[in-house]
This record gives structure tokens, sequence and C-alpha cells, in this order.
């Protein structure tokens, strides 16, 4: 066979079936403010957004690829995985994200914690609790805080079947002392340790940050940084034969290749 022909065989294979997965950045965790006793604490951060989809096709092209940092999206070929709602700020509601902030703290007000659009809500807070909600996590809501015991815990995060092995999106943890959910989330900042910050969420989970914690021993309590997110593709590697894969690192998983990215680039396929 020439070798024109052979190349004009590879090129009708048009399109390869994907499966992909998107994280968006998890929210930071909500300040707790500089105000004198008693202690208060700032909402968990929401965790990032996920897209996921299985049996999809892909054509031979070059795709940017933008991993969301915190309270950051994630990008590509016109998907959009929603950041996570930051947590509330003292006194204030947790925000909306692709997973819900938490609920900000401070006794005598009602707040409550921010809805998630490709997740799940943040905590509320109710008028007799110090501390704050919980951010909401891919595989459930953060948790109310409705009496004056310590922080909410963050949402669970989620596993997903085709990415074995890994928990992504946690929610998380309220000042002080709340939880990170599974996946990522950061811990809220503890009450009687200096200047108590919440904890960041892990890096490419989309978990989300720790509420911090301010009082007379941490008169300055910021909220963790939300976790960055990830991209994660997966092709059945027998259907590779005709094409060339550029771009992110590439594992062999089984019958199939996996390619993820971490960080900003394209996928290219020729």
């Amino acid at each position: 066979m020439l070798l024109r022909d052979t190349k004009l065989i590879r090129d009708a294979v048009i399109s390869l079936n994907i499966d992909f997965l998107l994280i968006g950045g998890g929210g930071a965790g909500g300040y707790a403010g500089n105000t004198t006793p008693p202690q208060k604490g700032g909402g968990g951060g929401g965790a990032g957004g996920a897209i996921y989809t299985t049996g999809s096709t892909i054509s031979r092209g070059t795709y940017p690829i933008v991993i969301g940092g915190s309270n950051q999206n994630t990008t590509f070929n016109g998907l959009i995985a929603l950041a996570g709602g930051a947590g509330g700020d003292l006194f204030l509601n947790g925000n909306n994200g692709g997973c819900g902030g938490g609920a900000g703290g401070g006794e005598g007000f009602v707040t409550t914690g921010g809805t998630g659009s490709q997740g799940f809500n943040g905590g509320n807070h109710t008028t007799d609790a110090i501390w704050a909600g919980g951010g909401g996590g891919l595989g459930a809501n953060g948790v109310s805080q409705t009496g004056p015991g310590s922080g909410a815990n963050g949402g669970a995060g989620k596993v997903y079947s085709i990415f074995t092995g890994t928990t992504f999106g946690g929610g998380g943890g309220s000042g002080c002392c709340g939880a990170g959910g599974t996946g990522g989330g950061g811990a809220g900042g503890a009450a009687g340790i200096g200047n108590a910050p919440g904890q960041p969420g892990l890096p490419n989970t989309g978990g989300g940050g720790g509420g911090g914690v301010t009082g007379s021993d941490a008169p300055n309590g910021g909220g963790g940084a939300g976790g960055t997110g990830i991209v994660l593709f997966r092709f059945l590697t027998s259907d590779l034969s005709e094409f060339t894969l550029t771009g992110g690192t590439t594992t062999i998983s089984g019958s199939y290749t996996i390619i993820t990215f971490t960080s900003n680039g394209n996928l290219s396929i020729s």
C-alpha cells in the first residue's frame, strides 16, 4: 500500500471516543474579621464544581485547558467547571458557586450557605451560633452550625467511577475547628493557637479552603485558599492507533490511557 493511501485511511478516522472529568478550583474560606471576643468563625469554602462526561467523541485539533486556582473556573472546549463559592465572611452569607460556600458566623445573626450549581450547598448559621457553616462538597451539603459547639464540617467529596482511587471536591470546614470534607477540603482555623487562619484545600482536588477564626488569641483569622482544580481524560488505548496525542501527563490503567492536566496546557490530537 502506498504511504499516501495509508495517510488517507488514517485521516478518515476523524473522531475519537473520550471520557473526561473537569474539577473547578475550590472556594476560599471566609474571613473571621478582627473584632474583639467572643470568638467568631468564617464559613468553609465550597468545593469546585464538576463536569463528568462518558461516551463522548472528540475530533483532531488543539484544545486549550485552563486549570482553576482558588476561586477560579476550570475550562476545556467551551465547558466550564465553576469555582467553589467562597465561605461567608463574618456576619455574611456564603457565596454561590460550583459548590456553595458555608455561611459566615457571628452571634446574633442569621446567615445562609451558598447554592451549589454543580454540586451541593454550603451549611447555614443560626443566631445562637458563634461559629460558621461548612462548605458544600461534590458529594454532600456542608454541615450547618446551629449551636454554640465547635465549627461545622465541610461536605464530603465524590469518587468518579472511571477515575477510581481519588476523591475530589471536599468542602472546607468552618472556623473554629470544622473538619474539611473528604476529597481535599481544608480544616477550619483552630482557636487557642494565636492567629488562626483556615487551612488550604489540597492541590488538584478542588477542595474548599477552611474558614478562619478571630478572638483574643486570634485577632485576624483569614480563610484558607481553595485547592486547585484538575482535568482528566480517558481513552481506550486500542482506539489510539490512528491518532497522536500530546499534552498533560499520560498513564496507562488496564485497557485505558489516562491523560491528566494539573496546570494550564493544550490537549493536541492529530
